[in-house]
């Protein structure tokens, strides 16, 4: 159940990704229903991600290569530009190393008429994410409880395939363009983690609706991956990227629910990443140092009501 005059811009955000780009490409390419146009960002890469971009032939590719890396917000940000300025009525958004299965856009747009034959109209629509390395690892959406996001695991109706939630990840989802046209874009002084959260946070709260498909398959690398003496798997990331989870997360949780959520933050946050210490080869003492010092810079920008510093994003420009 599909409406015939619906198009779907897909778009790619690259930088440094040679080593999953050309997968991620023909994953979408290869679409039971394929996208209308491709459009790649990409920040600069300095490996052979647009050598390898260049080499592969896709029909209606258009190539964004900016001069410096600006981050995944603002690379987000030129994508839905290009969608609206082009009257695309879809806006389905990638990572560099995200991988769909072969029915994924089809089943998007499908449960898109399913919902709004129920009146609603949905701004965005999540597929479930799964761990590339670990394919039945399920990285799980979220809703806010008003301290803290919570992981929904399971469908809400299991005779439904959509749940409404709050916020998931933005790779290999479908942002409906009529629906979310008049509304700002992804927070660019974010540069990199937390900028898909605060996004459909935003879009959430001022009342749109966004639903996780269950039934559509992702494979996402997030991180890194380790299993702990206990078997569990545990996703982390490089020490630098805890400087902008630090800092993006409390000024989000403060501006969502206050010291309550700010003070639980801290203590989910602690205990996760002190944890970190059974991974062999995790520096957990360096993770835990940029994340306090991501928060000290939240906490600093909103005293003297300046744009947070730009220390770490620059040195990896």
């Amino acid at each position: 159940m599909q409406p015939e005059n619906q198009k779907v811009l897909a778009a790619i955000v690259t930088y440094n990704g040679a080593e999953t780009i050309r997968e991620t490409i023909t994953a979408i390419e290869k679409q039971h229903r394929p996208p209308d146009a491709f459009l790649i960002i990409d920040n600069a890469s300095k490996d052979d991600t647009m050598r390898i971009i260049h080499q592969i032939k896709i029909s209606n590719l258009k190539i964004n290569q900016r001069n410096k890396n600006e981050g995944v917000a603002a690379a987000y940000n030129i994508a839905l530009e290009e969608a609206l300025k082009n009257n695309y009525n879809w806006l389905w958004l990638f990572d560099q190393d995200s991988v769909c299965q072969p029915d994924c856009l089809e089943k998007l747009l499908t449960e898109a008429e399913i919902i709004k034959s129920s009146g609603i109209s949905p701004a965005a629509l999540f597929p479930s994410h799964y761990l590339k390395s670990h394919p039945d690892h399920l990285l799980p959406p979220w809703k806010w409880n008003g301290r803290e996001m919570v992981d929904i695991f399971t469908p809400e109706n299991t005779a439904k395939n959509h749940t409404p939630v709050h916020t998931s990840m933005t790779s290999g989802t479908l942002y409906n363009l009529a629906a979310i046209k008049k509304e700002k874009g992804f927070r660019e002084d974010f540069f990199i983690d937390f900028v898909d959260h605060e996004y459909h946070m935003r879009l959430s709260s001022k009342g749109y609706k966004l639903f996780w498909i269950n039934n559509v398959r992702v494979l996402h690398e997030l991180g890194k991956t380790k299993t702990n003496a206990v078997g569990q798997t545990i996703n982390y990331h490089e020490p630098w990227r805890y400087y902008f989870i630090g800092r993006n997360m409390f000024s989000c949780y403060l501006k969502w629910g206050g010291l309550k959520a700010v003070r639980r933050l801290w203590k989910v946050s602690k205990r996760q990443l002190i944890s970190y210490r059974s991974l062999a080869g995790v520096n957990h003492k360096l993770i835990w140092k940029y994340f306090n010092l991501g928060i000290r810079d939240s906490v600093i920008s909103r005293i003297y009501k300046m744009n947070p510093p730009k220390t770490i994003s620059s040195s990896i420009q």
